[in-house]
């Protein structure tokens, strides 16, 4: 049975207010939030479930008969009555999905579209297989024994699916990205693996009889494996899915005599945004004579196998095979000419072509290294370094002072390493950004063996004993240093776009997103520091910071507590002041402010998500809205029309992905034939881009932004509004552009 209702966003208590308030571009839209607060006296006993991901709250119990869904783009909590009491005994929640379940329903909720569906679901539990149940992003799916049950946040409902389980089924696993769902089942052997797909972006399923195992790491838009048939280590399968047209491509390949399968490194600990390319290959010997390779490569994005073959002699190049995976590109370091000089070898998944280049360095055991992030690459010998970008197909070299050199770190879009040389109490460390193909460098005093960290986009480096701090933002190509006193202790830590290196007397914070430092008199020993934003505790001063780099503003909050739990995930933080706490704070770098709560009743548990808070008391449940004040209703509109009908006929929704990067859609409805517009504006008021001006039909309307400006060019990361008017009405809402 299919329970199905659709969530029309309403306007809650501050509804009448927001009739009278007026605000237009130009104006500070920027709000503090506040918290929301909903009653528990539909429940009555039975075991709490919880959680909260990104924007969605979910709260139930496990013997009852509703499930309450907090949205920030709603504004309010959803009470959802299931009709007869449930046997609830799972309730999650994952970027726009909120996914529950009972011994006998399954339950989705969809913060793309703000509705939910429910579907009775056949078949017993799934034994043997990894996961019965996964919720991601944008997705989540339940497996039993007959079919495959598939909630899609874009469409709002479940989908079923027969996959037909085999006979003498062993095992298998599920797992989920954001934009596919993949499934591998297995039989004993001689018996091979079978693939079951559903694409997020095609909305629909599709298998594959003979598959390949479960890809590792997992890569994003579909994925690409390999599978020996009969276990001969004679035929191979290549098996790749895109999901964006949900489709597979097989290659068959036959080894012939002295031909082997090329050794593979894997991604491992690799950081990188993407991970979207997957990379095989042979090699067949002629000892002494020659060598023929034969590559297979495929990008999830374009979705074909690219295949190369190439063909060495022996007398000239060295080849001995070694494929190494990297985010969106996969490289062989293995061919050397005669004369020891590397000849590196590439396949670019952004185009699918396979590239070469002799950079001029020279392989000695104990002075070469290279290494490749998500599109960057980087190589050195003894004097000298090779940059490579990707992306952009360009390359960059650099003469190395100092003799040696020490560990090599790579990012998504960068590289470090550090020279030094014995009896020198310099080093220096050295930088290639992909973005801008360029080298730059810093010197510090020697401490080489203190290896750096790195992120996606950020590098830390702390020197043990003199404490010179170095920190390095990729998106901006900049270099902190900071010299820390060389008698205290100093601790550092990176999380996404922020890092800070903190000491008894100062600390300092770094945002890798804008390239600023800030220096505090004070430890950041009870601090909590998000993908984002950051909070700062003064215990001494008894004050907390809270800093948003996607703002770059700083706000300060008195407290009359000790901090007790602090928390910050990503865009929201929050600190109480003890365990069944009396008072708490939300910082919401969204709205640049504190936001105070002092809840009712004894605590039961606090859950900070990267946009909202869970506050779950034994009698109420209270949500932070981070954007509650974001909508504007101009003055233009007529105030005796009802605030409570306004979301049935004239709306802007929230726009998703928000943050976003490169691109967003946003949806917005009208209730009758009228001439549209959707602006664009900075923080400044000034507007950047038009996309619509036009007469359109009453109903929905969805228009996506590609982060352009009116002139095509694109524009920066940072805070921007969207504006809809139709006839006499207005509405606007802020989004985030984040690179």
């Amino acid at each position: 049975m299919f329970l199905k209702r659709l969530c029309k966003k309403c306007l809650v208590a501050y509804g009448l207010f927001l009739v009278f308030l007026v605000l237009s571009i130009g104006t500070d839209l920027s709000a503090t939030g506040f918290w929301v607060e909903q009653t528990l006296s539909d429940f009555s006993g039975g075991s709490v479930l919880c959680d909260s991901d990104e924007g969605c709250l979910v709260y139930t119990r496990n013997n009852t008969d509703v499930i309450l869904v907090f949205d920030v783009n709603r504004g309010d909590w959803l009470k959802i009555d299931m009709g007869t009491s449930q046997s609830f005994c799972e309730a999650v929640t994952k970027g726009n999905v909120v996914f529950a379940r009972t011994d006998s329903l399954l339950f989705g909720y969809s913060a793309t579209l703000q509705e939910w569906d429910t579907i009775t679901f056949t078949g017993d539990y799934m034994t043997g297989i990894t996961y019965y149940s996964e919720c991601g992003r944008n997705l989540a799916c339940f497996v039993t024994q007959s079919y495959v049950y598939v909630f899609d946040a874009d469409l709002g409902y479940w989908q079923t699916y027969d996959y037909g389980l085999p006979v003498d089924f062993t095992g298998g696993s599920v797992w989920v990205a954001d934009t596919y769902i993949g499934m591998k089942l297995s039989i004993p052997y001689p018996g091979e693996p079978k693939n079951i797909v559903y694409s997020g972006l095609v909305h629909n399923f599709n298998k594959i009889e003979l598959g390949v195992h479960q890809p590792s790491p997992v890569t994003e838009y579909g994925f690409a494996g390999w599978f020996n048939i009969d276990y001969d280590g004679v035929n191979y399968r290549f098996v790749g899915y895109s999901a964006a047209t949900n489709q597979f491509d097989v290659v068959s390949y036959a080894l012939g005599n002295n031909e082997g399968p090329i050794s593979l490194t894997g991604a491992g600990t690799l950081t990188a945004d993407m991970f979207t390319t997957r990379v095989f290959g042979f090699r067949h010997i002629v000892p002494n004579t020659s060598v023929t390779t034969n590559w297979y490569g495929f990008d999830t994005r374009r979705g074909a196998w690219d295949h190369e073959q190439r063909f060495y002699d022996w007398t000239v190049d060295h080849y001995s095979g070694n494929i190494c995976q990297a985010g969106q590109f996969s490289f062989d370091n293995s061919l050397f000419t005669a004369d020891a000089s590397f000849h590196f070898q590439f396949y670019s998944g952004i185009d699918g072509v396979y590239r070469d280049f002799t950079p001029g360095l020279i392989y000695t055991s104990t002075t070469a290294s290279w290494g490749g992030g998500g599109t960057v690459f980087c190589a050195h010998d003894n004097l000298n370094a090779w940059g490579y970008d990707v992306a952009g197909n360009r390359s960059s070299a650099i003469s190395l002072p100092l003799d040696k050199t020490s560990y090599l770190c790579r990012g998504e879009d960068f590289a470090a390493f550090t020279r030094y040389e014995t009896g020198v109490d310099t080093m220096i460390t050295f930088f290639y950004n992909s973005n801008n193909n360029s080298w730059s460098s810093v010197s510090a005093p020697d401490h080489h063996t203190t290896h750096g960290t790195s992120n996606e986009h950020l590098y830390i480096h702390r020197g043990s004993g003199e404490n010179v701090v170095i920190f390095y933002s990729a998106h901006k190509d900049l270099i902190h240093k900071e010299d820390f006193p060389d008698d205290i202790s100093v601790y550092t830590l990176l999380n996404d776009e922020m890092g800070w290196a903190r000491s008894a007397n100062a600390s300092v914070l770094f945002d890798a997103l804008n390239g600023s430092a800030f220096t505090y008199g004070f430890n950041f020993d009870r601090s909590s520091m998000g993908t984002h934003s950051a909070i700062l505790c003064n215990t001494t001063a008894q004050t907390v910071h809270g800093y948003s780099c996607l703002t770059q503003n700083q706000s300060e909050q008195v407290i009359d507590f000790e901090p007790y739990f602090i928390n910050e995930s990503g865009y929201i933080g929050y600190i109480d002041n003890a365990y069944n706490n009396t008072k708490c704070y939300a910082y919401n770098e969204l709205g640049d402010g504190w936001v105070e709560l002092i809840p009712e009743g004894s605590d039961v548990a606090t859950l900070v998500g990267t946009k909202t808070i869970l506050v779950a008391r034994h009698d109420r449940v209270y949500a932070f809205d981070p954007e509650s004040l974001t909508v504007s209703v101009e003055d233009d509109i007529e105030e005796e029309e009802s605030p409570d009908l306004l979301p049935y006929k004239f709306e802007l929704f929230q726009n998703y992905p928000n943050p976003f990067n490169p691109s967003t859609t946003i949806h917005y409805s009208i209730p009758e034939r009228s001439h549209v517009t959707l602006d664009i504006f900075d923080v400044s008021g000034r507007r950047i881009a038009r996309l619509v001006d036009s007469v359109q039909e009453s109903g929905g309307h969805h228009k996506e932004w590609y982060g352009w400006n009116k002139d095509g060019a694109a524009v920066s990361s940072g805070v921007y509004f969207y504006k809809l008017r139709a006839g006499k009405k207005r509405i606007t809402k802020k989004m985030i552009l984040l690179k």
